[in-house]
């Protein structure tokens, strides 16, 4: 008999599925090629993302910032996306093997070779997950076009993991962004036409009624409209069922934060952070199960 938890129209693999490569230019090419450009393309997106981030931490909340402010907008952007990479303590510029996305990180122990300071277990995390996400979206049978962009969405996402965890705040400005990758990746992704498509706004409009209930309804500290904005983004790019999981391992990962590690329950949680966190995961999920659940 059939699983309960499998629904009952779709069938069960008894081995991995076959490779799903979508209609596009990808079929040109051998497998073993296109994952393998997939993945260089995604450790690419995530080491340009990372250090986008860190320069955004540096300009707009640290010691850059009045240096930044002597800047037009204009000069300021193109300094924080053109200056080659270094290192935000002491100012050494990583050059040669160090630049690589995970092996330099690996090489260099976590740390600046030259002043110590630590370089941080998210920059790892940031780096290596659109290199899995890509080859694996592709695999799945994600159109290569929404691929990208999910992989480039999980990019922009490291930034508002690294402001929220850092300083409890997220940026309005990058909400844009993130809806400016979701939106043509949901519509690339869901080929089946305006019915499948219209599940993810409607998965999103009940996300930001619930949230909007708890910003005005609870006293939880941390938990404000940028959380709101954020997890409805989340849930219109993830979709329904997926945008259950999302919810329930944010909030899952907050509670821990504030009881297991802050060990307070009147501390702040950086549920931004932990929405991002939990998208990776449900997209995994969703990528995973669509493989699992592949007739033959």
């Amino acid at each position: 008999s059939t699983p309960f938890w499998i629904c009952s129209d779709i069938t069960r693999p008894r081995r991995p599925a076959p490779l799903m490569i979508s209609g596009d230019v990808t079929q040109l090419l051998p497998p073993a090629l296109v994952y393998g450009l997939a993945g260089l393309l995604g450790l690419t997106l995530g080491s340009f993302y990372t250090a986008l981030a860190s320069r955004i931490l540096h300009f707009y909340y640290g010691p850059g910032r009045k240096t930044a402010r002597r800047m037009n907008f204009a000069r300021r952007w193109w300094r924080i996306c053109t200056q080659p990479s270094h290192c935000m303590a002491c100012g050494t510029n990583i050059t040669g093997v160090a630049l690589t996305p995970i092996l330099g990180y690996a090489l260099s122990g976590g740390r600046c070779r030259s002043c110590g300071t630590a370089i941080g277990r998210l920059t790892l995390l940031g780096e290596a997950f659109p290199g899995v996400l890509l080859p694996l979206l592709i695999y799945a049978g994600y159109p290569l076009g929404a691929a990208l962009l999910y992989a480039i969405l999980a990019g922009q996402l490291y930034i508002a993991l690294v402001t929220d965890w850092s300083f409890f705040l997220l940026d309005h400005e990058n909400a844009l962004w993130l809806l400016a990758w979701a939106v043509p990746a949901v519509i690339m992704e869901t080929p089946g036409g305006h019915g499948q498509q219209m599940t993810h706004p409607r998965t999103a409009s009940e996300a930001l009624l619930v949230f909007l209930a708890l910003v005005f309804g609870s006293r939880m500290r941390g938990f404000a409209f940028g959380d709101v904005v954020l997890g409805g983004i989340l849930a219109f790019a993830v979709g329904h069922p997926w945008a259950l999981l999302l919810f329930q391992l944010a909030a899952a990962g907050a509670l821990a934060h504030i009881f297991l590690i802050q060990r307070d329950r009147r501390a702040p949680a950086p549920l931004g952070a932990f929405f991002v966190l939990a998208f990776y995961v449900a997209l995994l999920a969703a990528a995973l199960w669509r493989i699992y659940s592949a007739p033959f």
